[in-house]
């Protein structure tokens, strides 16, 4: 759980970092601060959104193997 937390935690800082770099933000201004605060928010909120999608995709799709059962004779045995 440590490792996953350390992977989450870097994605976070590097895509923070990627944000900061593309808007040209300097953190010693108020307004810089805030639109710094809104860009990550708003990808953070993409980022769950896109991951929501993707877990539900993966948990509709058909995960066991495709067995033919019309082919197989199944025996009853009573006492």
């Amino acid at each position: 759980m440590g490792k996953l937390l350390w992977i989450i935690l870097i994605f976070l800082v590097i895509g923070g970092f990627i944000i900061k770099s593309s808007l040209d933000t300097d953190f010693s201004q108020p307004d810089d601060r805030k639109s710094f605060a809104q860009e990550f928010f708003s990808w953070l909120g993409q980022v769950f959104t896109s991951t929501k999608k993707t877990v539900g995709y993966a948990i509709d799709q058909d995960w066991l193997p495709e067995t033919n059962q019309t082919n197989k004779t199944f025996q009853v045995f009573e006492k």
